[in-house]
């Protein structure tokens, strides 16, 4: 068994919640889960305050059990902006995902590494001030698990360590960011292939980019669209992420910011035909880079952390395609998104360049059906041909 180390990603300590003056707090317009540890203090809790905190769970069909929200807010959000059981001094009455984040806690193979949620304005902002390849710090204090991954194995921990550096060592080197992101793809790809067939070592050995003696007998789909140089999907698969996938009448609760912006979206490029699509996005955003060179700075970093951040969740199921796909395809919906906030007229300065990300992470990510649904998309529309 591995001693337990535990590393926290460079400009992890720069994070300090600043409580209710948070213009985006996350006691607001949040699915609250509450974890089993909590759940059992919970039904243990004696008097007005157990009785208060039992009154205000729920079933969740798909999340277990949640705080309910009477308001758009958590029942326990003061007027303050503060958290009321914080304030009483019972942290051990707040869920699990309250105490922690934005922070990001995940073990594998006894080793531990901490991240910063970029759904967290204040999160984004630090990390806006950290562009470029970050790194992993030892931490000394004991970190708070949110997820411990148990299924993985040794050499599969080693591999997925290496095959990370190897990417990110390729993904920093000099060349064109796009092109890099497809060879990390066709990379993932490869290599998936040799896991799949149980030949771990033989992934290992795989080169970046790879060489016909990396792929010998397997079959490497070529699924990139033509016309479009800055993404890992066609511009019509996002669309279709972005209309099928959200939920408009929620949408106008949960996160008006990101109504706002699809409504600019749907306004500005309504009209763009899908097949037309590629060509027309390209064009718009080479033009939107030759103004703004800094945005591919900030497009090449935010790949890179998602990338850095999410790989290593891929020892639960050994499925490394999927934190290498969601990275190109988060990045490319990063890209949608400044092209439409920029295109409408905003300035894109730091503070609203924070407010978009943070906006757009916590309307796509931390869903796992929408994850699923991505994925089985990607394998029926992409990898099958």
């Amino acid at each position: 068994m591995r001693e337990n180390q535990q590393r926290v990603i460079s400009f992890y300590d720069e994070f300090h919640c600043i409580g209710g003056d948070c213009a985006y707090t996350c006691c607001e317009n949040w699915l609250i889960c509450v974890d089993d540890e909590t759940l059992a203090r919970y039904r243990k809790e004696p008097g007005i305050l157990g009785a208060k905190v039992r009154l205000n769970l729920k079933h969740h069909k798909t999340q277990g059990i949640v705080f309910r929200n009477f308001t758009k807010a958590c029942s326990f959000h003061g007027r303050d902006g503060l958290c009321s059981l914080q304030k009483r001094g019972r942290i051990d009455l707040m869920p699990l995902v309250c105490r922690i984040y934005p922070r990001r806690i995940v073990k594998v193979c006894g080793c531990t590494e901490a991240y910063l949620e970029l759904s967290c304005i204040q999160a984004v902002s630090i990390f806006l001030r950290h562009q470029g390849r970050l790194y992993l710090k030892p931490y000394e204090q004991e970190l708070p698990v949110f997820w411990e991954i148990t299924e993985a194995e040794a050499d599969c921990y080693e591999f997925l360590k290496k095959s990370r550096e190897k990417m990110l060592d390729i993904l920093w080197a000099e060349g064109d960011f796009f092109v890099k992101i497809r060879q990390i793809e066709e990379y993932a790809y490869t290599a998936y292939q040799w896991i799949s067939r149980d030949r771990l070592e033989k992934a290992g050995t795989v080169s970046l980019p790879p060489e016909e003696r990396d792929k010998e007998d397997l079959r490497i789909p070529d699924y990139f669209p033509e016309n479009f140089p800055y993404g890992t999907v066609p511009v019509a698969f996002l669309n279709q992420l972005i209309y099928r996938k959200i939920n408009q009448q929620e949408l106008h609760r949960a996160n008006p910011y990101f109504e706002q912006l699809l409504a600019s979206y749907r306004k500005q490029y309504g009209a763009v035909m899908e097949e037309e699509a590629d060509g027309f996005f390209a064009v718009h955003v080479e033009q939107m880079l030759k103004k703004r060179p800094e945005f591919l700075w900030v497009f090449r970093s935010y790949y890179s952390y998602f990338l850095q951040r999410s790989y290593m969740d891929a020892a639960y199921d050994y499925y490394i395609l999927s934190p290498v796909m969601f990275a190109g395809i988060y990045t490319e919906l990063l890209i949608l998104c400044y092209l439409t906030a920029y295109e409408s007229g905003k300035k894109l300065t730091d503070y609203e360049q924070a407010e978009l990300i943070a906006n757009m992470e916590k309307t796509f990510r931390h869903n796992p059906a929408f994850d699923r649904w991505v994925l089985d998309k990607i394998r029926r529309e992409l990898f099958s041909k």
